[in-house]
């Protein structure tokens, strides 16, 4: 069995599109990407190419349960985390900004 891997691609469309080029070229069994482009854009394109997602697995859902995807969701940890609109935000209150997105 053939397996491609790739770690996150930080929503670039270029390192995307050579992942799926990468998927005929290799001619894999099986193609796996981590990162957030796996559910808002990996399993819409893999479906209206005709493949089928069997499953999604991630390390932790901190969605809350909120995640829902064609396929079924593993995950080895769920946590639900706390998030707050910048206006409500206990710790912009206090002063404190975030260093980089999601921090």
């Amino acid at each position: 069995m053939k397996i491609f891997f790739v770690s996150d691609i930080h929503a670039s469309n270029h390192c995307y599109r050579k992942f799926l080029n990468a998927l005929k070229i290799y001619k894999v069994d099986m193609g796996i990407l981590l990162g957030d482009l796996t559910g808002k854009l990996l399993i819409p394109l893999v479906e209206k190419a005709g493949g089928r997602v069997v499953a999604v697995a991630v390390l932790v859902d901190r969605s809350g349960g909120k995640a829902v995807f064609s396929a079924p969701l593993f995950s080895l940890l769920k946590i639900e985390a706390e998030t707050y609109e910048p206006s409500a935000c206990p710790m912009c209150a206090q002063g404190s900004r975030p260093v980089h997105p999601g921090s």
